[in-house]
């Protein structure tokens, strides 16, 4: 059974997108909601309102168009294209794309779009984007290019979360050198008491003698 509010929250939702009104987009997305699409893979909380607030004021010339929309109890999909400059490139770009939603308290908890990137990376960048619009490094250079706002804040939790990886690398790394140094030293003093030479129950006996002989000569 279709449900009018959530159809309604999706004309809603790209009547805002078409008015590169970034902020009427972000309040229809509830407190907790998860977005990704190719280039922006896992979005939560307030990021995906920050990522459209971004996009919608960068985008100069972008116009919207809802091709169609469904909505059907707690789940809703939409095709909508979308036609820009890429500001980085000044190459323009017809971005058709799918989407896919789940609805909470009447309003977006979870939103993924699907479109051709390598399609969209031919238009936005060029020779670079037919050549390498598979491949995850020009993915992650789209993101860096975008930047800006909650996209940025993003980055920099991922950057600080690498750094506090990398230092737990290194001293778990150090933990290990020091453990090693601590067994070659161990194996160093046992190798030397090894080769220390054995005296057998004749030659202590003999040093037993001599010792009771000397002490006898003082006497």
């Amino acid at each position: 059974m279709a449900e009018p509010g959530n159809a309604e929250l999706i004309q809603r939702f790209y009547a805002a997108f078409g008015a590169r009104d970034g902020d009427g987009m972000a309040a229809c997305y509830t407190r907790d909601a998860r977005f990704s699409d190719p280039v922006f893979t896992d979005l939560r909380g307030d990021e995906p309102g920050a990522m459209w607030r971004m996009l919608t004021g960068r985008a100069d010339d972008l116009t919207v168009d809802l091709v169609e929309y469904h909505a059907n109890g707690d789940r809703g999909s939409a095709r909508w294209v979308a036609r820009y400059t890429f500001t980085q490139t000044g190459r323009p770009v017809t971005n058709d794309v799918r989407g896919s939603f789940r609805f909470a308290d009447g309003l977006i908890a979870e939103h993924r779009d699907e479109f051709d990137f390598h399609r969209w990376a031919r238009q936005a960048l060029g020779t670079s984007g037919l050549l390498l619009g598979w491949t995850p490094m020009l993915r992650s250079a789209v993101r860096r290019r975008a930047g800006g706002n909650g996209c940025s804040r993003r980055g920099g939790v991922a950057r600080r979360g690498h750094r506090r990886h990398a230092a737990r690398n290194r001293s778990v790394a150090g933990n290990s050198r020091r453990a090693s140094r601590r067994q070659n030293r161990f194996a160093g003093q046992r190798q030397w008491r090894s080769a220390q030479p054995v005296r057998s129950a004749a030659g202590k006996s003999r040093c037993r003698i001599r010792r009771r002989r000397r002490a006898a000569c003082q006497r």
